[in-house]
């Protein structure tokens, strides 16, 4: 809908039917539980073609057993790797070897960021197309790959950076202009005979869904799901349609396994492991009604530890955190930066504080984005577009406490002749901030990488960024658009100007930078307004968000808490923020 367009854009608002409203992903969570969503299947079969699942939701009516494999090379990597696993990596690698081994189902690799998920996966598809061949049966496929579209590329580019040839065969890309290639001759659906064929297949959960009775007529060797956290909701069509498929071995691949509510793990585990964790009726009485630590840390063991009998022989779930594993990582020093707002932010701020009160519960989240906009910048609430017209940099820095810290933070940086990223999702900030850098430090060719930027312009502009010559260097990307998928680590300063209510977020940003190819110690910066008023300073939105996130961010690493911003969080944020403040 409108928002969704709006927030991959970056822009700051969207007029819907006379109303201004954020264009947020706390506006679009919203309006989600306002509109039921997610959307069921539909119910007239004549409308479309649905594979039908059994969905575990009441009673577990599909559950799945180990399964007799045969015995395979006691080689520990494939012969066509050409790059030196770390030991994690061999870890993860033996841990997906013998669970395949023992006849486990699936697995779910939950890594953080940046400790080479994709290339333990690559190297066990390798592996695994070594020693085994295709049963002659008519219905025998090879590997199925399944990621979100802005990843395509980035397996491509991984396999051909670790596997010598043949590595994973022939990959078939099926996704977009490339589908041309494989549509049956009579113009319906798919060459099935050319998907089976092919060694490894390439696709989107978007066309996967759409061509799900051609894909799910094939029996893959290995099914991978990158970001599996797409399949996260039970009830739909991209869900039920990756259920559908039929697969010897499935691998879930997510660094948040958990988001907005622990049933996303129960939902992503019952797509590999059918049955593993119950029912979801089951799951959700026994690890979410019960909000215990007790019941989180049952939960957390269930998943990561072997139980000795015949359903986990292996963990299910392997999860390991940069700070854990990797010695060689340079350290990662995070430093937050408290600036009293400027007379025209603070009076801003007290305005929309002193409105909100007494609001109703349905428009708390609007009266804390409100709060969250002036607490970047003045200029973008209402009333003040005349003043972004006119654009002066010294007006622009004078105005806002977060822009006030951003000149000294990179003041530093460019004084140490290093590099940072700068994350901001507000596209109008993005402009003003490309004006802004120009004029103060001469950068006239800073990148921007946001939902604008088509998947090659990206990877061009992270390439050159990646090649410039040593010195202060400087690029802007927004968090959602950027994310995920880019390896930038030539700088190794991060800049969150604009925080995001999920940590895994954040978390993802920075993991751009602080990753395995980082040789330099890496710095997070987090800009802070807060309002200099006695009564008001100590509840500033920015000072209260940050606790937050820190809070979300132990939870979700120690019990298995969601990251995604829940009615509750708005509702303690609300307090703490307007109803607390004198």
């Amino acid at each position: 809908h409108e928002v969704e367009q709006a927030v991959a854009e970056g822009r700051d608002f969207v007029d819907h039917e006379g109303q201004r409203l954020p264009a947020t992903q706390e506006t679009l969570a919203a309006l989600d539980s306002l509109l039921n969503t997610p959307k069921k299947l539909p119910k007239d079969p004549t409308t479309t073609f649905a594979l039908l699942i059994e969905g575990n939701y009441e009673e577990v009516g599909c559950g799945t057993s180990l399964t007799t494999r045969a015995s395979l090379s006691s080689a520990a990597v494939p012969t066509c790797l050409r790059t030196a696993l770390k030991d994690h990596q061999i870890h993860g690698l033996r841990w997906l070897q013998d669970a395949w081994h023992q006849g486990m189902p699936g697995l779910l690799l939950a890594d953080d960021m940046g400790l080479g998920k994709t290339l333990q996966a690559l190297t066990f598809l390798a592996w695994l197309r070594e020693n085994t061949r295709l049963d002659p049966g008519p219905n025998e496929g090879g590997i199925l790959i399944v990621a979100p579209t802005a990843l395509l590329r980035n397996w491509k580019a991984e396999a051909e950076k670790h596997l010598e040839e043949p590595g994973l065969g022939e990959v078939l890309e099926i996704h977009g202009s490339s589908l041309r290639r494989v549509r049956h001759p009579s113009g319906q659906g798919l060459n099935v005979d050319l998907l089976r064929q092919a060694d490894c297949l390439l696709t989107t959960y978007e066309t996967l869904q759409g061509y799900q009775t051609d894909f799910g007529s094939i029996r893959f060797r290995c099914l991978v799901l990158d970001e599996a956290q797409k399949v996260k909701s039970p009830d739909t069509q991209v869900t039920s349609a990756i259920k559908a498929v039929n697969a010897d071995f499935k691998i879930a691949m997510t660094g948040t396994p958990v988001e907005n509510r622990r049933a996303d793990l129960w939902c992503v585990s019952d797509t590999v492991y059918p049955g593993l964790l119950g029912s979801l009726k089951e799951f959700s009485q026994a690890y979410e009604k019960d909000e215990s630590h007790e019941a989180a840390a049952k939960l957390h063991g269930l998943i990561t530890k072997a139980d000795g009998n015949d359903r986990t022989p292996q963990p299910f779930m392997l999860r390991r955190m940069k700070q854990d594993i990797l010695d060689g990582l340079p350290p990662k020093n995070s430093f937050t930066l408290l600036e009293d707002m400027p007379s025209l932010q603070a009076q801003r701020y007290r305005g929309i504080l002193d409105s909100s009160r007494g609001t109703a519960p349905g428009g708390k989240l609007m009266a804390i984005q409100a709060l969250r906009t002036v607490s970047l910048h003045p200029w973008l609430a209402d009333g003040d577009h005349q003043a972004a017209m006119e654009f002066d940099t010294e007006h622009f820095i004078a105005s806002s406490a977060r822009i006030k810290s951003l000149v000294k933070i990179l003041q530093s940086i460019q004084a140490a002749g290093e590099k940072a990223l700068l994350f901001v999702n507000s596209r109008s900030m993005q402009q003003w901030l490309r004006v802004f850098v120009a004029d103060i430090y001469g950068l006239t060719d800073v990148a921007l990488i946001n939902g604008n930027t088509p998947g090659a312009q990206r990877q061009a502009a992270v390439d050159r960024f990646q090649n410039l010559p040593p010195g202060f260097g400087l690029m802007l990307l927004s968090p959602r658009a950027a994310g995920v998928g880019l390896t930038i680590t030539a700088a190794n300063h991060v800049i969150h100007l604009e925080r995001w209510w999920n940590p895994a977020v954040e978390d993802q940003c920075t993991d751009r930078v602080y990753r395995i190819g980082q040789d330099k110690p890496v710095t997070i910066w987090l800009p802070q307004a807060v309002h200099p008023a006695e009564g008001i300073r100590q509840h500033s939105f920015d000072l209260r968000i940050h606790d937050l996130l820190e809070n979300k961010r132990r939870l979700s690493r120690d019990l298995l808490a969601p990251v995604e911003n829940s009615d509750k969080d708005t509702a303690q944020l609300f307090h703490e923020i307007v109803d607390s403040a004198a």
